[in-house]
């Protein structure tokens, strides 16, 4: 029923189906074995480690999550699901610089996404590169003047005369950069 094919046995598909189905119904333990059976049935598709890491990173066993999706990363370096979870998890590190880094790998990979783009920004700022924030977000806009996140992260770089061209009395950070 599962998608068994008479003299093949139960596939990897089939064991990351029942490990989802277990890890919706919150059998964390049991969702676990499913995706790591997967995975040693399929050494080619990144899905069961994700799903491993999705399920470290949900339990809140971060190491775990990260050690996980940086192990996709070496292997399927443009696995844009394992890059976004991996880029909030060293945010909430305050790894700003490696976040940094995985939001402009996913703006190469997806340069029509806008939201990579906002977010490539406000680590930017995070670490003080207010020039390549602005440019961040700027294209961010460019890409969805209706994005609104990105055009108050803009506004508020702007406001602090942060970004370039600040006007006349800007903050002392902005005058220092230039």
């Amino acid at each position: 029923a599962w998608g068994a094919v008479p003299g093949l046995g139960i596939l990897y598909v089939d064991n990351l189906e029942v490990g989802s189905l277990y890890d919706r119904e919150g059998r964390g333990s049991a969702a676990m074995r499913e995706y790591e059976r997967a995975t040693r049935q399929s050494r080619t598709d990144p899905y069961p480690r994700f799903a491993i890491a999705s399920l470290f990173a949900r339990d809140n066993v971060l190491d775990q999550a990260i050690a996980e999706l940086e192990h996709l990363r070496e292997n399927y370096p443009d696995f844009v699901p394992g890059l976004e979870a991996l880029a909030p998890l060293y945010q909430n590190q305050q790894r700003w610089v490696e976040a940094a880094a995985l939001h402009a790998e996913l703006t190469r990979l997806e340069p029509w996404n806008p939201e990579h783009f906002n977010n490539l920004g406000t680590m930017y700022a995070q670490v003080g590169y207010y020039d390549q924030a602005t440019r961040a977000l700027e294209a961010a806009v460019a890409l969805d003047p209706t994005y609104t996140v990105a055009r108050d992260n803009l506004e508020g770089l702007r406001g602090k005369g942060l970004s370039p061209g600040a006007p006349p009395g800007a903050g002392p950070l902005r005058v220092m950069q230039e």
